[in-house]
């Protein structure tokens, strides 16, 4: 089956600096937010209508302590009204170390192609916080962070082969983790980055859910040429413990997918201060890897285009 879905989106939003300083460079500003969203899909007959109103607050309580809080309600047409919200904070300890911390509630509808499957379906529901620190690496001009996280998803929707029907899960399905963050620059011509993740994600009854690395790392650097307009680059993404249904087996059994590594390189360079030239070359040696069972990912390829800006 095919489906031409639209989406038209109509907002506006309205930022006000508590402290009276410029919008830009308020330490205390507060946002409101109103819009309009309608989906269409040519394939059913019901549109969805979402009308939303949200508000959002970001300021400095001190020279160390800076908060933020948003708050958003939304009335669907086709789904029940929520109310979501969030907050989150930074505060930043001697010597240039910094905590930060993060907690809050969102609400996930169902796709057009999930809701054709099952009517009775409803939006999955997602609670989390995360909380971590933050290390400056002066002699190398970087910083290191380390971060907990920790989500619930509720009502969670998966595809059933024995149904071939999408389903809310009974239950919690619950993600925890950590990520590792580094950058540095050595050279004023020279950035490189790194991070690495670690995901432990469940379904409700306990088993491993499906198309959820449990290891991901990365790495990427840039260099600059010196006293030139020109630029290279390169990133790494290695996966290890993906796995996935069998779904044309009885039983529909979860499988382990191999390890893959994926390199991508870039370069670019300045004609004017408007107009530049780019390269970029993706899965440069052409590893054959799946991240969904049975579906082939794209092999290497070369992309040369020009970029304008103004």
């Amino acid at each position: 089956d095919t489906s031409d879905v639209t989406t038209e989106v109509v907002n506006y939003r309205l930022q006000t600096a508590l402290d009276k300083s410029a919008v830009d460079s308020s330490e205390s500003l507060l946002s409101w937010l109103v819009e309009r969203r309608v989906d269409e899909d040519a394939g059913q007959d019901d549109d969805r209508e979402n009308d939303s109103v949200a508000t959002e607050y970001q300021g400095w309580v001190s020279d160390a302590l800076s908060v933020q809080a948003g708050l958003r309600f939304d009335d669907n047409t086709v789904f029940e009204d929520a109310t979501t919200w969030n907050l989150s904070g930074s505060y930043f300890l001697t010597h240039g170390h910094r905590f930060h911390a993060s907690v809050g509630e969102a609400v996930i509808n169902p796709t057009f192609s999930e809701f054709g499957t099952n009517p009775e379906l409803e939006p999955e529901k997602n609670r989390g916080f995360d909380a971590g620190v933050e290390v400056p690496l002066q002699s190398v001009n970087g910083s290191f962070d380390a971060t907990y996280f920790q989500e619930t998803l509720t009502d969670e929707i998966g595809y059933d082969p024995s149904t071939q029907r999408s389903e809310n899960q009974t239950g919690d399905s619950d993600r925890q983790g950590i990520e590792l963050t580094a950058s540095i620059a050595p050279v004023s011509s020279l950035s490189l980055e790194g991070s690495y993740t670690y995901l432990d994600a469940k379904e409700p009854e306990g088993g491993i859910e499906i198309r959820r690395p449990r290891n991901e790392f990365g790495l990427a650097a840039t260099w600059r040429a010196p006293g030139s307009d020109t630029s290279f680059s390169g990133n790494l993404r290695y996966v290890r413990g993906l796995f996935d249904q069998e779904n044309w087996k009885e039983g529909y059994p979860v499988v382990r997918l191999p390890s893959f590594t994926v390199v991508n390189f870039a370069a670019s360079h300045a004609i004017t201060d408007a107009v530049e030239v780019t390269a970029r070359l993706t899965n440069a040696f052409d590893e054959e890897y799946q991240e969904v069972l049975g579906y082939a990912t794209r092999g290497r390829a070369g992309y040369v285009g020009m970029r304008a800006s103004w």
